[in-house]
């Protein structure tokens, strides 16, 4: 075990809990963020909420014109990409187009395609990453032409992902020899560390 530290000695249980304390967070989100698309903050453009048997929360958000939107309100701890899956459903024999922004900017030039389902009662999944701020995002669903109907939103992931710098080399780390272990340091019980190096003394 290795632990960045001055020349010092430490109970064995104060080591285990600056063990602890040194794990990385890999995650924004603990677990996966659902909410229903009815529980949208603001309709426009002829978007209404329907009740449909076999939706999540028994409603969806059924997009019934071009130019028709829906906008939900999100809060995530951490700035970071997140992954959005929707779940909707397109009983049309070709896809439905629908233009996805995320705190005014338009996440993507030609929109979102959201093929066919086969019914409209059977439901799929599109997925997409966004990129949001920490804190209070405003995620809108504008329908090109006709949209789909929209039953249930799930935000999962997300967090600071680091970015490598193209054309830098990362030299490679160059091994120490290890310090010279002590003798008699501590006191029984204690462990020893001489700064990068963890040594079990006084036993």
């Amino acid at each position: 075990m290795y632990l960045k530290s001055q020349n010092r000695c430490f109970k064995r249980s104060v080591i285990t809990l600056l063990a602890i304390a040194s794990l990385p967070i890999t995650s924004a989100l603990a677990q996966d963020q659902s909410f229903e698309a009815e529980s949208s903050r603001k309709l426009g453009g002829g978007t209404r909420v329907r009740s449909v048997s076999g939706a999540s929360g028994g409603k969806i958000v059924d997009f019934a014109g071009a130019r028709s939107y829906a906008e939900w309100r999100v809060t995530v701890p951490e700035e970071g990409n997140y992954s959005l899956a929707i779940k909707y459903s397109n009983g049309d024999a070709t896809a439905r187009m629908a233009a996805l922004s995320v705190n005014g900017s338009r996440s993507s030039a030609s929109g979102t395609n959201f093929p066919t389902t086969g019914g409209w009662r059977r439901w799929g999944d599109v997925v997409l990453k966004v990129q949001l701020k920490k804190g209070v995002n405003f995620i809108r669903l504008t329908g090109l032409r006709n949209g789909p109907d929209i039953d249930l939103f799930t935000l999962r992931g997300g967090g600071p992902t680091a970015t490598p710098t193209p054309g830098v080399p990362v030299p490679a780390a160059t091994p120490k020899a290890p310090a010279p272990t002590p003798t008699s340091l501590c006191p029984r019980g204690y462990l020893y560390t001489t700064g990068s190096q963890m040594i079990i003394e006084g036993t």
